[in-house]
């Protein structure tokens, strides 16, 4: 009976990120007026608009017209808001070669084979893929650590607002974080159960999720691509050696799955211009983001100073933005940090309350976590130019570190609280 209230419980808080999203979704309708970053609800307002745009003329004129590139500067609906004309190198062009076109397809799809319905609608699309893809994130950690631990990490994660702020988002946000969820939840499994073994599916669906990501945007390219390697740290049992073949393998896998959907998205602007001079000077262009370093005061920055930068600011970012991590993001990784340093460490409140910390995480796991801030913030690394400039939106891949970070405390760490006689012990 108690197993099954805990299944309940765990579907509940699936169904609320799906009821989440589907708020969001049915009270925004068709207003995108401004950008909104809320711990409730984040809107990217600047990028929808354009993917509105696009999808209608993908619904009226077909996906072959543009090479199948979207057009953002298409007719008349939310002007000024987003890119309503030429952005790149070419005078009067509008058709926009920045962002791989895998949502603005979606959108188009949908507007297609449905109509042009009120935008509510379209974002129970993104919102059902959120859904089940914490669904299946559920399932995976059930299965792993057993209901009752699963139960608690569900909970630390869902405390963050970004596990269901930006659900309904019709960008890339909308997709890129359950796919992301659905990627840990094959790894989880994987690694951390006695089989480790990958069958046919787990690798087929690896290789689907890379092409997917990669179709949506370049800002998850290090995150998706390197995952296995803090989760083969963490997740696999301390008794028994990593498997370092298959990990590289799903690395291998994942990563030449994302290279493949950028090479799609290149051929189509060699398709578009027939040149390929023109083909590097449009790329060219949009890999320049220090325009506006004068402005934030980076411009004399070097190109490590600016990586340096952009990581320290990832982790406070992630924390201090209350529509990212927040609040729970800081205390999950304020206790993780304290238990898997000090090992046992007791801490007095002048109130009398007394806090001990123990862990039982050993040094793969500690290592395992340090890799997954480094594969988290990896876009910065990689590109610190756009992923600083983007940072509301970039940070949100540091949901890998947060996720094991939450493994390990309910997993390795015992927190005791006492005061006087009274002790209880959450997660024994």
């Amino acid at each position: 009976m108690r197993d099954r209230i805990i299944i309940f419980a765990m579907f509940a808080c699936a169904s609320l990120v799906g009821i989440h999203g589907a708020y969001n979704a049915m009270t925004s309708g068709d207003r995108l007026d401004k950008d909104v970053c809320t711990p409730m609800h984040a809107l990217d307002a600047y990028s929808e608009a354009g993917i509105v745009r696009a999808g209608e003329r993908f619904a009226r004129e077909g996906f072959a017209v543009t090479c199948a590139l979207p057009d953002t500067g298409y007719g008349n609906r939310y002007p000024g808001i987003g890119l309503t004309g030429p952005s790149g190198p070419q005078a009067g062009d509008r058709v926009y070669h920045g962002d791989p076109p895998g949502a603005y397809w979606v959108v188009g799809l949908l507007m297609r084979w449905a109509g042009e319905v009120p935008l509510s609608l379209l974002r129970l699309v993104p919102t059902l893929v959120a859904f089940v893809s914490t669904a299946a994130f559920a399932w995976a950690l059930a299965k792993t650590l057993g209901e009752k631990q699963a139960l608690l990490v569900l909970v630390l994660c869902l405390a963050t607002p970004m596990f269901s702020n930006m659900a309904d988002s019709l960008y890339y946000h909308g997709y890129s974080m359950g796919l992301l969820l659905v990627q840990i939840a094959i790894l989880v499994p994987w690694f951390g159960t006695s089989d480790p073994r990958g069958s046919v599916m787990r690798w087929g669906a690896l290789v689907l999720i890379g092409l997917a990501q990669g179709l949506l945007s370049y800002t998850y390219c290090g995150v998706q691509t390197f995952a296995a390697v803090p989760i083969a740290l963490v997740m696999t049992p301390e008794d028994r050696a990593i498997d370092w073949k298959q990990v590289w393998g799903v690395v291998l896998a994942s990563g030449s799955a994302f290279v493949l959907a950028h090479l799609i998205h290149l051929g189509q602007s060699w398709l578009y211009f027939g040149d390929v001079r023109m083909v590097i000077d449009e790329y060219m262009h949009r890999a320049n983001k220090s325009y506006w370093l004068d402005e934030a005061g980076l411009a004399k920055r070097t190109s490590w100073e600016l990586r340096l930068f952009g990581f320290i600011e990832t982790l406070r970012t992630f924390g201090a933005w209350t529509h990212l991590g927040g609040p729970a993001a800081v205390a999950v990784a304020a206790m993780t940090l304290i238990a898997v340093t000090f090992r046992r460490c007791v801490a007095t409140l002048t109130t009398g309350w007394q806090f001990t910390f123990r862990s039982a995480a050993g040094p793969r796991v500690v290592l395992g976590l340090v890799a997954a801030v480094l594969v988290g913030s990896s876009w910065v690394l990689m590109k610190p130019h756009h992923a600083i400039a983007h940072m509301n939106m970039t940070a949100r891949t540091m949901v890998l570190p947060y996720v094991l970070a939450s493994i390990v405390l309910v997993r390795h760490v015992r927190i005791g609280v006492s005061r006087g006689e009274a002790t209880v012990t959450p997660g024994s």
